[in-house]
């Protein structure tokens, strides 16, 4: 069952334990690992729950991460866990599911320095296990909750100029607003341009969602130290607002992206990330439609095996103690300004995220909301993960946002965000598949009850992250199919626009998306009419609207 992949550092102990001692290391991959041949064990298919169980140990308490991934390129991962170990043997296990196209997995092991492991087993586990239920990842299953958790109760009861109850009057209901929020990433918005091409981008932008992500990086708005400039991403929040959409600035602390001013040494790093924090919330906070404020990658950082002055500094500091600084920061900043959420948003999702989140729990220190990126560039996620990590998640008590997601719609490859590629291209095969599975994804998403919002990433193929072809739209702004199906769902389906009349009793009682609503009454001649404006929340309660003809309600 043992196969040594990757390096010639792998030896086998008398007890039969497995070895791993310390390697030759590169910049950007550092450590050595071990792959283990799942083949021979029971066919896990696609979506399979899994658990993971071994025992290790290491002499100079050496992080270990392990993965179950495909053996074919391009090795997509079903889960990276990272385990601090100690000098002692110590089982450790994890769950996870099988990824797509799971023929052929590989237990995949990687560290640092010299460790010891024995006793590994896989096994396939049931949904139930994961503490999943398989019917609400079909069709009537979402379908289901979706009607369970994102509508409410509306009761309008419309009375005559004597307010006496009136039957048979006329009653439109139609929402304005939907409470949830359908979102993406705008890096691509230029409202200044007057081209065709961004035209088609602001049209598929305004008349599809109604959540926005402004990204100002920290290299992109302060090149050099002190001179910092909001200025673009200014004109882009004003187009926003003026689209009344909700809005996220992402993100206010990002360890990884750093600009190459700030000093490497985490003492001298410190202070002017505390500033540049400061500086991100005072500023964007004060925008009326700015909801969130997002905090990004700080637990990823700890294992990051790049360098610069912000990630020494978590490293040094420990990712918990970094996330209660940074957001009791940016929480002085934001003030008395209108309410506005602090997000944590993170890629990991897996047992080490989960530990720095119990901390900050047991600190009474949680972030506002809890974020999680979800890029399938390596392949489709199997419904079951990621269910599996939404609920997982959900522990906390905190609303939930799919704060980045993408879908490609061409080859699925690994990509590189230092060398996008020029050769990555949407193509027809693709473009179905991305239609089917991001039809059957949003389903799942907005059938669970714990997510609220979900932003996807990128809007357009044209200067996508990583040249993958991962947008809605093409390089020229036409819409792809997945567009098309994302602009039903969310703008038809999703909506409440019930015509209809009172009864006897002079009341209409409608089960309705939560959201804004306008509605219009008229007796059954039509000839007094009266409009009111309404919010239904999502839930059993019932929200009663009472309107009488002659305008006193």
């Amino acid at each position: 069952m043992y196969n040594k992949m990757g390096n010639d550092s792998l030896s086998q102990n008398c007890d039969g334990s497995l070895h791993l001692d310390t390697a030759e290391n590169t910049d950007r991959d550092p450590g050595i690992f071990h792959e283990i041949d799942l083949s021979k064990q029971p066919r896990a298919e696609d979506g399979q729950p899994l658990h993971v169980k071994f025992w290790a140990k290491s002499s100079d308490s050496q992080p270990l991460t392990a993965a179950v991934m495909q053996s074919k390129y391009p090795f997509a991962q079903t889960t990276h866990e990272t385990q601090y170990l100690t000098p002692s043997w110590k089982q450790y296990e994890f769950d996870c599911v099988a990824p797509g196209n799971a023929d052929g997995l590989w237990l995949h092991f990687k560290t640092k320095g010299a460790t010891d492991i024995k006793e590994i087993g896989v096994t396939a586990e049931s949904a139930a296990d994961l503490g999943l239920n398989a019917h609400d990842l079909t069709a009537q299953g979402c379908e289901s909750n979706i009607d369970k958790y994102r509508k409410g109760k509306i009761e309008v009861e419309v009375l005559d100029q004597s307010g006496k109850p009136l039957p048979k009057a006329d009653v439109q209901i139609k929402q304005t607003k939907q409470s949830f929020l359908f979102g993406t990433e705008i890096q691509g918005l230029n409202p200044d341009a007057q081209s065709q091409s961004q035209l088609d981008y602001q049209k598929a932008l305004k008349e599809t969602f109604n959540f926005a992500t402004v990204t100002p990086y920290w290299p992109h708005t302060e090149k050099h130290s002190g001179q910092v400039n909001f200025d673009s991403f200014d004109k882009q929040i004003d187009w926003l607002s003026a689209n009344d959409m909700t809005i996220k600035a992402h993100p206010a602390f990002w360890p990884h992206y750093t600009p190459g001013f700030v000093p490497s040494d985490p003492e001298q790093a410190a202070p002017m990330i505390d500033e540049h924090t400061k500086q991100f919330a005072e500023h964007f906070s004060k925008f009326p439609h700015m909801r969130f404020i997002e905090n990004n990658e700080i637990c990823a950082a700890e294992a990051d095996a790049s360098q610069n002055g912000a990630i020494n500094w978590v490293k040094k500091v420990g990712a918990v103690n970094a996330v209660e600084k940074e957001t009791a920061i940016e929480q002085k900043a934001i003030g008395t300004n209108h309410p506005v959420e602090i997000v944590y948003n993170d890629y990991q999702s897996n047992e080490q995220e989960m530990a720095m989140l119990d901390r900050l729990q047991a600190d009474g220190k949680l972030p506002d909301a809890i974020g999680i990126q979800m890029h399938m560039t390596q392949g489709n996620w199997p419904l079951e993960k990621v269910e599996h990590i939404i609920n997982k998640l959900s522990k906390y008590g905190r609303p939930i946002y799919i704060s980045e997601i993408s879908v490609l719609s061409g080859e699925h490859r690994i990509g590189s965000d230092d060398h996008p590629s020029l050769d990555w291209k949407s193509t027809r095969d693709g473009e179905r598949e991305q239609t089917e599975y991001v039809e059957k994804l949003y389903r799942v998403l907005y059938s669970n009850r714990h997510v609220k919002g979900i932003t996807w990433w990128d809007l357009s193929d044209k200067n996508s992250w990583q040249g993958a072809p991962r947008g809605l739209l093409r390089e020229d702004m036409s819409p792809k199919p997945a567009y098309d199906r994302l602009h039903n769902l969310i703008q038809n389906e999703w909506r409440s626009d019930v015509h209809t009349k009172t009864d006897e009793s002079g009341a209409v009682e409608q089960r309705v998306f939560a959201g804004d609503y306008d509605i219009t009454v008229s007796d059954a001649q039509g000839h007094q009419v009266q409009h009111v404006h309404a919010h239904v929340d999502e839930g059993e309660d019932c929200k009663t609207v009472k309107i009488k003809l002659d305008g006193h309600i």
